[in-house]
């Protein structure tokens, strides 16, 4: 064999592995019903950043996060489609902006709350969920950057309350966030810390584009998102992205689009047994509860 006609195989046998190599780090696709919208019998209000609990009984949500005052809520599910109103969470709402409230399976509830950002550079708070009541309500320490400007705007707890998912928001007197990105927090002994190996979970997820509001299903191997092309403008548009992973050892690949989730698209949550996601949808000047069912 030449020496030219060994080069040339040799060529066409690396284009053909780098072309098959990316694919290794595409997430698999999810098939998805078409959406239904969902009812909170006795709530006519705004409805965002929902959070389905992982044994399937109970709704958590916000009314507008742009609202005077946003507070939590909650609901407890009839059907797959219709839940029922149960007020305001107890002990919890302030006149600062609380929301996007998620729980683990021992009832550890978590959410994100102003009231003391311009004391201590901090908005993510814990307390005990029990009968629409939140005890204990303090603030996770040891987690923000402590930074004027950077604000943990999302969170989302793991199954076993042993992770947190965060965002890195930057934010200035004019608005934002012109930045976002997950942050993986883990525990250790009573305390979070931000995780060694968060850029590398994250390596295939965080873009220069806004990535926030992660829905974990309950094994951490599905993680569901929204992003929305950077610089945000009046014409921008949340969509619903979702990657899963083979192990909770290796990283997140690289993100599908979830197509029919359609519209501005926002704070996907999965359902216990990773059937159903539910995700808060803008139609008109409001905001309304869709689901999505897996194929």
């Amino acid at each position: 064999m030449g020496m030219y006609k060994y080069i040339s195989l040799l060529v066409l046998f690396l284009l053909g592995c780098k072309k098959e190599e990316p694919e290794q780090f595409i997430s698999r696709v999810i098939n998805f019903s078409e959406p239904q919208r969902v009812t909170i019998q006795g709530y006519d209000g705004v409805i965002m950043e929902p959070f389905i609990t992982r044994d399937d009984s109970k709704l958590f949500f916000n009314n507008s996060n742009s609202a005077a005052n946003t507070d939590l809520h909650w609901a407890t599910k009839l059907n797959d489609t219709t839940f029922a109103y149960q007020g305001l969470i107890a002990n919890v709402n302030t006149d600062a902006l609380e929301g996007v409230a998620t729980m683990d399976e021992n009832n550890n509830f978590y959410f994100v709350s102003t009231r003391s950002y311009n004391q201590d550079f901090s908005t993510i708070y814990s307390g005990v969920f029990q009968s629409g009541n939140i005890s204990n309500v303090s603030l996770v320490e040891g987690i923000s950057r402590k930074e004027a400007g950077v604000v943990n705007f999302d969170v989302e707890v793991s199954n076993d309350g042993k992770q947190l998912y965060m965002v890195d928001g930057t934010y200035d007197d004019q608005g934002g966030p012109y930045t976002a990105n997950f942050v993986l927090v883990e525990k250790s002994g009573n305390a979070f810390e931000r995780s060694s190996v968060s850029d590398e979970v994250f390596k295939n997820i965080n873009t220069d584009d806004l990535e926030y509001a992660a829905g974990i299903s309950k094994d951490g191997l599905e993680l569901f998102f929204t992003r929305i092309k950077a610089p945000i403008n009046a014409n921008s548009i949340a969509q619903i992205y979702y990657s899963v992973r083979s192990s909770t050892d290796v990283a997140f690949p690289i993100a599908n689009l979830l197509e029919k989730a359609t519209g501005f698209v926002e704070g996907p949550t999965i359902s216990g047994d990773g059937q159903r996601l539910y995700y808060h949808k803008k139609e008109g000047n409001t905001f309304v509860l869709y689901l999505v069912r897996r194929q």
